[in-house]
């Protein structure tokens, strides 16, 4: 199909092509140097740019171990919100400035002007001013970034730095500080629930221990009758009870000084054994003036090695020890009379006590009381056997929980550089 010349001649005019890569041609040389000169430029730009490094190390966080709880177990709603919230948690606690403190404290990273950036200042005095201002755990944190992996329980541990070395060091650091600190703090939540427990077991022992003797004496003491109860049996029940414990009290004050007065009588009550009298009633030695004799008898030896034994310096620090070791004896003598009399009274009140229980008892014989007695020291050693059977299995767990990794921090892949 011909094509109509004047149809091109108008497109020629409208769009003056020829002119304008005429134009072109022309110039080309000034082109092709502006070119050159702006790639140039890039790449000078680029290559002067600091080199930014990353490294990154993986870390593999499994579930908690199983620990043990002084507390009531969780429910299961409980349990699984813990889950849910747990490997969150773990993540912040790795970004966190206490894991990062301790890579700034172990490596020397707030002396590191390098890493602070701080290299270009020269003089000394805008330096220490530098780095009092710097922070250094949150430059390094600025340069960290944790990735969570998708549908697993890996952790990247990513640090982006101008020197590779130091990059692969910081990622592997904090995957280090991160482990360590979580298991010093199950360590150490061990430790303390091992020792609430172990305190616990100790006390249901005794109690255990008591309940025991308490139900084996009532045995041995008494009939146990067994009938209907009648209206008055909780009264007399109370009555019982309330004795009962008030004799335990005075029993255990009165043995206690009991086993005191018999280790006093061990020794004579002289100057000599004034420090061990002291010691067992459990009396402050400064209280006594032992120590004042002390300084007075030193005082004697140092004045014996200038005077005469029969000089008026000697005789007369003599006269002092004297009245000190007197004074002392009197107040060891003065504690014991005391003693005594607590120890007499508390006797007294014991048998006292004991009179009172023996008519109450005859009363109980009569309204089957002791049958309801028994039973209630039956359920008191029945309750403290089942508590000091949990706290013996707690303390095998946590025996095994102390034989059993800790930790449930693993690093998978250290960085490299």
């Amino acid at each position: 199909m011909a094509t109509d010349p004047t149809t091109e001649t108008q497109i020629e005019s409208a769009f003056p092509i020829r002119e304008y890569l005429g134009v072109l041609f022309q110039r080309r040389l000034g082109f092709v140097l502006a070119f050159i000169v702006v790639v140039c430029l890039g790449v000078a730009y680029t290559l002067n740019q600091p080199k930014i490094y990353q490294a990154s190390t993986t870390v593999i966080i499994d579930p908690e171990p199983p620990t043990i709880s002084p507390l009531d177990s969780m429910d299961s709603a409980q349990q699984w919100y813990m889950r849910d919230t747990y490997y969150d948690t773990q993540l912040k606690v790795m970004a966190s400035r206490n894991v990062a403190q301790r890579v700034v404290n172990d490596h020397g990273l707030a002396n590191d002007i390098d890493f602070l950036g701080l290299a270009k200042i020269k003089e000394h005095d805008k330096l220490e001013k530098a780095l009092q201002n710097v922070d250094p755990v949150a430059i390094l944190l600025g340069r960290v970034k944790i990735e969570s992996i998708t549908n697993t329980r890996l952790v990247k541990i990513v640090v982006k730095d101008r020197n590779s070395e130091r990059a692969a060091l910081l990622a592997n650091a904090l995957a280090t500080a991160y482990s360590e600190q979580n298991a010093e703090f199950r360590l150490s939540s061990l430790n303390k629930t091992s020792d609430f427990i172990t305190q616990q077991n100790s006390d249901n022992e005794k109690k255990l221990e008591a309940a025991r003797k308490a139900l084996n004496a009532f045995q041995d003491e008494h009939d146990i009758l067994y009938s209907n109860p009648i209206e008055q049996q909780k009264i007399t029940n109370a009555r019982l009870t309330s004795l009962f414990d008030k004799r335990i009290e005075v029993e255990t004050e009165r043995d206690r000084l009991g086993f005191i007065i018999a280790e006093l009588k061990k020794y004579p009550q002289d100057i000599d054994n004034a420090q061990t009298y002291a010691t067992i009633l459990g009396q402050d030695v400064s209280d006594l003036g032992i120590s004042a004799c002390r300084e007075l008898r030193k005082e004697e030896q140092k004045l014996l090695l200038t005077y005469q034994d029969s000089a008026p310096q000697v005789t007369s620090i003599r006269n002092q020890i004297e009245l000190c070791e007197n004074a002392i004896l009197s107040g060891l003598k003065s504690m014991t009379n005391g003693i005594l009399a607590r120890h007499q009274a508390l006797t007294k009140l014991d048998a006292e006590l004991n009179d009172e229980i023996k008519k109450l008892q005859a009363e109980a014989l009569n309204l089957d009381q002791l049958r309801l007695l028994y039973e209630q020291f039956e359920a008191q050693k029945n309750e403290q056997e089942r508590l000091y059977s949990e706290s013996q299995h707690k303390i095998n767990e946590v025996s095994l929980n102390r034989l059993l990794e800790v930790n449930n921090i693993r690093i998978l892949d250290q960085a490299i550089p």
